[in-house]
């Protein structure tokens, strides 16, 4: 049947894996409404907020051959990005640790599914399913994933706190504090709530613990050069628009608006990111057409990337995810 040849990637996708029902009804489809609407306002809030003549323009000032530096950068954010999760897997003691290559293409094809299926986690959810049987207890897959992102977006602190210190003075200091505060709170709410929730309580004893402790530091360093990549990228950009902002302050504004990409809220990569960015930006003396048009330039460079991974899951649909997923000989 044409089902018992569908990976385990199409099946966490379509809610089958492990036997599970498919919710019917409104239920089903409350959730993708709110995933598709509010990613829908961003792109009006987006398209509203500048003149779209001047932002046509804006976008015809892009240098070609900004692209260039920007999607090398973004390609080696995903190849650190697989090694990041490797490190992750041998940490928290994988039985089984796939080889490099093969985690940076299912690193690609995570991006790909992140990019186009509403909510930003599907790719997530399609490693973690994958990867299970590399651990004794299939919940430390999930685990990985979910940390190896956390340590990325924690690892943001760093160049913010470069910023402050090398870049130009656009937050004061109760600004930052206040943000700080804010963001602090936020994240002790939904502590509080998961596990007054109950809902972790069943898989406390299954999560695994870390076994190498030295590998989340070299996670860490992994992130942060991806993080600068990431600033990379946009700086590039920016410099094939010619717009007068520094490598320095970017590095203060930028790690603020790829975190807002943690954010489930996005359709084809675009969402909070894009809002963060222009605003960011603009604090540097950034026009509103042109921080549009810098941030539509960066989703597009983002949408490059994630059609590669695309390609690659088509190729390599064959063989099968499992397959792929093979022990390596070296």
């Amino acid at each position: 049947m044409a089902g018992e040849n569908r990976t385990p990637s199409d099946r966490a996708l379509d809610g089958t894996e492990g036997g599970a029902a498919r919710p019917t009804g409104w239920k089903r489809w409350t959730p993708v409404a709110a995933r598709l609407l509010v990613p829908a306002l961003v792109v009006f809030w987006l398209v509203r907020y500048a003149d779209l003549r001047d932002l046509g323009q804006a976008l015809a000032r892009i240098s070609p051959l900004a692209f260039a530096p920007a999607l090398a950068c973004s390609l080696l954010i995903m190849v650190i990005g697989g090694l990041r999760w490797r490190v992750m897997m041998g940490a928290f003691g994988a039985r089984e640790v796939p080889s490099r290559a093969q985690l940076v293409r299912l690193f690609f094809v995570g991006l790909f599914y992140n990019t186009f299926i509403p909510g930003a986690v599907g790719g997530d959810v399609v490693r973690g399913v994958i990867t299970r049987r590399c651990f004794d207890q299939s919940v430390g897959s999930y685990v990985v994933v979910l940390l190896e992102r956390l340590i990325g977006m924690t690892g943001m602190v760093v160049p913010v706190a470069i910023g402050l210190l090398v870049g130009p003075e656009v937050f004061t200091t109760g600004e930052l504090l206040s943000g700080l505060a804010v963001a602090g709170i936020a994240a002790l709410a939904l502590t509080v709530f998961v596990l007054a929730s109950g809902r972790l309580s069943s898989h406390l004893t299954q999560l695994p613990s870390v076994r190498r402790p030295s590998l989340l530091g070299v996670a860490f360093v992994l992130s942060l050069v991806s993080h600068f990549c990431g600033i990379t990228v946009v700086y590039s950009l920016a410099r094939g628009m010619d717009l007068p902002v520094s490598y320095a302050g970017l590095v203060l504004v930028v790690p603020i608006a790829l975190t807002a990409g943690f954010l489930p809220l996005a359709v084809m990569g675009i969402g909070a990111r894009e809002v963060t960015l222009v605003a960011m930006v603009h604090l540097l003396g950034v026009d509103p057409e042109h921080g549009v048009a810098l941030s539509l330039a960066y989703a597009g460079v983002n949408l490059v990337v994630a059609g590669i991974g695309g390609v690659l899951q088509l190729l390599g649909r064959r063989a099968g995810d499992a397959a792929a997923l093979s022990p390596p000989t070296a």
